[in-house]
């Protein structure tokens, strides 16, 4: 019976909202980030490389040069890095917490260090202004990596960070199943621009999207998600090999996709807040911030005790990852002999165990809310 009313419901995503094709020209964006410089790229991974790039260039001296970043990532880091002629040094996350041990960072430095990738993740921020201070080396630029958000509110946004890059990939906050952005002050080494399309390219393009948003229903995602040769989420290395233009037929709709973003309701997010907070060790990082969480993300004490419920929970089909499920230096194809390792990273190989993240996109219904709250209840008490 089980089994049954879980192949009826269906699995859902971990991430993702529909994609909006409605096109409008727009200088949305631009009014964000007024007097900064856009450059507008293939991926989020390309804005990053950009910046690394930009970075370089105004230090020519350095041979060989370095930038930190943490040791629970994405492996899109290391390939940006590498990409733009750094060695990614990794430096451990501060205990039970999302971002840096500053501590750890600071001996992570060297006279070989150009820049710092400051994560934030999921939507919790890390303190660009607290890290400036802890670094104590205005010739270290920051790199806030903004992938995994995007603003909430069409207000003009400001930061200590030298740079700033987003994401519209897949699952992204803002979702155009590609393309990427990179803030700066002045202009990169290169700008890509926006590619010129065809009508064939752009009409293959919309029905991409067309399809994606079938998949997104629970029902659909089920064969995805339920089939094992798939490894459907699996964390994995992927070399960066070309910095492009922003995707053609995409800009168009950014306009209506930033709205949409902004439209949607915060039901399921709201509620994990309030019901999860006892339990939830990045609870206070959590609530410092009134920012959109693009996942809702849950520390428990205990390796056992976040395996039981991811078991549950996905035994359900209510969408729970491990994000990247290990740190850095035991992704699958990360080319471990070109990093460099500071110190331990034992806090963030602990977070890693005990970590998931609970889906909050605009697919989460109230009663995907109940099922999850009570299986948490039953599993943690």
């Amino acid at each position: 019976m089980d089994t049954l009313r879980a192949l009826s419901e269906g699995v859902l995503p971990p991430a993702g909202n529909r994609i909006a094709l409605s096109t409008a020209e727009s200088n949305a964006v631009q009014s964000l980030f007024p007097d900064r410089v856009l450059s507008w790229t293939n991926s989020g991974t390309s804005a990053l490389a950009l910046a690394l790039l930009a970075i370089r260039r105004d230090a020519p001296e350095v041979d060989q040069p370095e930038v930190i970043i943490p040791a629970y990532c994405c492996p899109d880091l290391v390939s940006a890095a590498l990409y733009a002629g750094y060695t990614p040094v990794f430096s451990d996350l501060a205990k039970d917490r999302c971002h840096y041990d500053q501590e750890a960072l600071k001996r992570a430095l060297s006279e070989r260090t150009l820049a710092v990738i400051a994560i934030n993740f999921l939507g919790v921020a890390e303190p660009i202004k607290s890290l400036r201070v802890a670094l104590n080396r205005p010739s270290v630029a920051i790199i806030e990596d903004n992938a995994q958000w995007f603003p909430s509110k069409p207000q003009v946004q400001t930061t200590a960070a030298d740079y700033q890059t987003f994401s519209f990939g897949r699952g992204k906050p803002v979702n155009l199943l590609g393309g990427g952005l990179l803030v700066s002050s002045n202009d990169p080494p290169r700008q890509p621009g926006t590619a010129k399309g065809s009508a064939l390219q752009r009409g293959l393009y919309y029905g991409k999207c067309m399809a994606y948003n079938t998949l997104l229903h629970p029902t659909m995602y089920q064969a995805l998600a339920r089939n094992p040769w798939l490894r459907l989420g699996e964390t994995r290395y992927h070399e960066h090999t070309s910095i492009e233009a922003f995707p053609a037929g995409q800009a168009h709709l950014v306009r209506a996709n930033i709205q949409t973003y902004w439209s949607h309701e915060r039901r399921a997010e709201k509620s994990y807040r309030k019901h999860l907070a006892a339990i939830n060790l990045l609870a206070p990082q959590i609530e410092a911030s009134e920012e959109r969480l693009l996942r809702y993300p849950l520390l428990l004490e205990s390796r056992e005790t976040r395996n039981a419920l991811l078991h549950k929970l996905n035994e359900r089909g209510l969408g729970a990852t491990t994000l990247y499920s290990d740190t850095i230096d035991r992704v699958n194809d990360v080319p471990q002999q070109r990093l460099r390792q500071a110190g331990d990273n034992a806090n963030a190989a602990s977070f890693a165990q005990r970590f998931l993240t609970l889906p909050v996109h605009e697919g989460v219904k109230a009663h995907h809310i109940e099922r999850t709250l009570t299986v948490i209840d039953c599993v943690v008490g």
